[in-house]
């Protein structure tokens, strides 16, 4: 859920306050690439509600959030330096390209047993689910008023902190 998603990654501190255990498996994608879908979705939901929903504005009102949110959690993750065993950075390709290597390291991290039978149903779930078996959305920058240009200074430190792949690609 994009909302929850957003509410954690800008309060990761407040989080671990609540939970001091809390095992944080941080994915991390380029937010310009991600930015078409966020401002897509949110369009869609104030759809529901209104006959009048400027994309623009929505793109432009996701793009500072998300970009507000990001630097938090940037912040936050400085501070929490101490605590960087709770943690585990993953590349949202690397989800994509190598799932079960993907989980099965991050159960390695968290010293967590990966049993044959967490793999056997890890395994059935991705087969009987594969990515775009619903169809494929299309939606870009340039549909909510943004550009690459400008989204890319915006997420710069994010990504650097957490060695994010440049933009460039169709977004996903």
């Amino acid at each position: 859920c994009p909302k929850a998603t957003l509410a954690l990654i800008g309060q990761i501190e407040d989080l671990l306050e609540v939970y001091p255990d809390a095992r944080i498996v941080h994915t991390h994608r380029n937010p310009v690439e991600v930015m078409p879908s966020l401002a897509s979705l949110s369009y869609t939901l104030r759809g529901i509600s209104s006959d009048a929903v400027d994309p623009a504005l929505v793109g432009r009102q996701q793009s500072e959030l998300w970009a507000s949110h990001l630097l938090r959690a940037v912040r936050a993750r400085e501070k929490l330096q101490d605590r960087a065993q709770q943690f585990f950075d993953v590349q949202f390709e690397d989800v994509l390209a190598v799932p079960l290597a993907v989980i099965e390291r991050i159960y390695t991290h968290f010293g967590i047993p990966f049993t044959d039978e967490a793999r056997r149903r890890m395994t059935a779930y991705l087969a009987a689910n594969p990515r775009g078996q619903y169809g494929v959305h299309r939606y870009s920058l340039e549909d909510f008023g943004l550009t690459r240009a400008a989204q890319t200074p915006l997420f710069a430190e994010y990504c650097e902190r957490f060695r994010i792949p440049a933009a460039g690609g169709p977004p996903a």
